[in-house]
C-alpha cells in the first residue's frame, strides 16, 4: 500500500497534462484494490489534467460510484477541477446529490453552483432527487434548482410545491432560494416569501422568509407590496 501510494505521489509531482503515459498509469490506479490509492489517483488526476479533458474528466467520473465516500468525495472536487460548465459528466456529479454521505452531497452542491449553465438533462437529475425520502438530499436539490435555472416558471412552480414539504429544513430551503429569486424581482417568489412569513408552523421557516423579505431594497419591497399581496391571494387558491 506505501509503495504504491507513494508512486501516485511521484507521478502527481513530476506528471504534467502532456505526459500520456502517466496520466494512463494514474487511471488504471483508479481500480487498485486499496481506497486509499483510489483516492491519491482521483487527487492526482485532478490537479495535473487540464480542464475540459474528457478522457481524464470520464475515468474519475466513473469513480464517483465508488464503493469508498473517500473515493467519491474526491472524485467531486476533482471533477470541479476538470469539468467546463456544459460538460455531461456533471450530471454525474448531480447524482451525488443523494450520496448516503453528507460531505459527498455538500461537494457535490459546491460543484455544481460553481460550474453549472442550464441544461435539460441536469435538471431532470435534480429534479428526480426531489422526491428522495431523504430531506437532505431534497434540501440540497431545491439549492442546486435555483442555482441552474434560475427564474425558469417551472423551478418556481417546484419551490411552491415544496414550501409544503414535511420538512422544514426543505421548506426552509425554498424560501432561500424564493428569496434570491424575489432579489431579481420576481413578483411570485416575492408574494410567496409573505405568505411563508405570516402562515408557516415552525418559527425558524417563518425567520428565514422575513430574513429573506429584508434583504430586499426597501425600495423594490414598497413598490412590489401591493403586487405581492395580488399574486399572495391567487397563489392561496392555487394552493
Amino acid at each position: 500500500l506505501g509503495i504504491r501510494r507513494a508512486a501516485v505521489g511521484t507521478l502527481r509531482w513530476l506528471g504534467s497534462p502532456q505526459d500520456v503515459p502517466s496520466m494512463c498509469a494514474l487511471v488504471t490506479c483508479l481500480e487498485d484494490p486499496q481506497w486509499q490509492v483510489r483516492v491519491a489517483s482521483v487527487r492526482a488526476l485532478g490537479e495535473m489534467a487540464k480542464r475540459g479533458d474528457d478522457f481524464v474528466s470520464s475515468a474519475v467520473a466513473k469513480s464517483l460510484l465508488d464503493e469508498a465516500a473517500a473515493v467519491r468525495l474526491a472524485s467531486v472536487i476533482s471533477l470541479g477541477q476538470l469539468a467546463l460548465p456544459d460538460s455531461d459528466v456533471l450530471v454525474a456529479v448531480a447524482g451525488r446529490l443523494a450520496d448516503l454521505s453528507g460531505d459527498v452531497r455538500k461537494a457535490a452542491l459546491e460543484v455544481l453552483q460553481q460550474l453549472v449553465q442550464y441544461n435539460e438533462a441536469l435538471l431532470a437529475m435534480i429534479r428526480g432527487h426531489l422526491v428522495n425520502p431523504m430531506s437532505k438530499v431534497r434540501q440540497d436539490a431545491l439549492r442546486a434548482l435555483g442555482q441552474i435555472a434560475d427564474n425558469n416558471p417551472s423551478t418556481i412552480s417546484t419551490l411552491l410545491v415544496h414550501l409544503a414539504d414535511h420538512s422544514r429544513s426543505v421548506r426552509r430551503a425554498a424560501v432561500e432560494v424564493l428569496g434570491s429569486l424575489a432579489g431579481k424581482g420576481n413578483v411570485i417568489a416575492l408574494a410567496a416569501l409573505t405568505d411563508v412569513r405570516l402562515h408557516d408552523p415552525e418559527a425558524c421557516v417563518r425567520r428565514a422568509a422575513r430574513a429573506a423579505l429584508t434583504l430586499l431594497s426597501p425600495g423594490r419591497a414598497k413598490i412590489s407590496c401591493m403586487e405581492a399581496e395580488k399574486e399572495r391571494r391567487i397563489l392561496g387558491k392555487a394552493w
